[in-house]
């Protein structure tokens, strides 16, 4: 799980604005639901 921790360390960093960290949070979001499911 290292390579979705980094993800998620680095989409809820506050240096993304609102939108961008909104959008990023959806793809990771997306993202992990995939990996999830090829488990």
């Amino acid at each position: 799980m290292p390579f979705f921790n980094r993800f998620f360390l680095k989409f809820s960093s506050k240096n993304f604005d609102k939108n961008q960290f909104q959008l990023k949070d959806a793809t990771y979001k997306l993202l992990y639901e995939s990996f999830k499911l090829t488990m």
